[in-house]
């Protein structure tokens, strides 16, 4: 450490060697180092202020020009300093930068849109020459030939998910035996079972809403089918 004068104030305080070799080591403070600058930091952050509001003009390296956004058609100003960068020079704004990027990600996943805003977003995407992305079947990165069992399958769509809700709403969301008692954790049950009745799976008449309790007491849970398949054989024959 080595003792020096504040170039302003005159006080001696303590410095390194290493910054008076970086061209350091001349005040004592922050404060005398602001007030001996000529450029201090409050006129400095009053320029940005001023020049982001626009009451400063300024041109940055190659000038400027006026472009079209590809997006809503606007006007705006454009610096050809930053060419460098891929999605300048194409956008007014990052809300029309964001409109471009749609269908990419899946940041939306969850919204609803309005129609007007649906017939905008397509306007949009024909006029970029983009197409809405296809992630299911062929078109996965991660397709195997279709492997899935068709269960899965049924299990898993949309006629599947609306018929589970409907027997929901109609047993007002309680189970059928305990009622609220049983709590809330309850399942869609088929009183004639998935697998052996095709034809009875999205009968309304053929689901009732049953606790997890109560599911796995009944005859067609699980191991329990082999035993009401041997009890009622007529119905399976029949059904086949």
């Amino acid at each position: 450490m080595i003792d020096k004068n504040c170039k302003l104030c005159g006080k001696i305080f303590k410095t390194h060697n290493a910054w008076i070799k970086r061209g350091g080591g001349k005040y004592c403070s922050r404060l005398c180092k602001s007030k001996d600058n000529p450029y201090p930091r409050k006129a400095l952050e009053r320029g940005k202020e001023l020049r982001r509001k626009g009451l400063i003009n300024y041109t940055k390296r190659g000038g400027s020009e006026i472009r079209k956004c590809i997006i809503c058609d606007n006007t705006f100003t454009f610096y050809k300093s930053a060419l460098k960068k891929k999605s300048k020079g194409k956008y007014c704004s990052r809300k029309c930068y964001g409109l471009s990027r749609r269908g990419l990600s899946n940041h939306l996943k969850g919204t609803k849109w309005l129609k007007e805003r649906k017939k905008k977003h397509s306007e949009i995407m024909k006029r970029i020459g983009k197409k809405p992305p296809v992630y299911y079947g062929e078109n996965n990165n991660k397709w195997k030939g279709g492997i899935t069992p068709i269960n899965e399958k049924i299990r898993k769509s949309f006629k599947y998910k609306e018929w589970r809700k409907s027997v929901f709403k109609r047993d007002n969301y309680r189970c059928i035996i305990g009622g609220i008692s049983h709590g809330n954790d309850i399942h869609a049950d088929h009183i004639k079972p998935f697998s052996l009745f095709p034809k009875l799976r999205f009968e309304l008449s053929n689901g009732r809403t049953l606790c997890s309790r109560c599911h796995r007491k009944t005859d067609t849970w699980g191991e329990n089918l082999n035993k009401w398949i041997e009890n009622n054989p007529q119905e399976v024959v029949n059904e086949t």
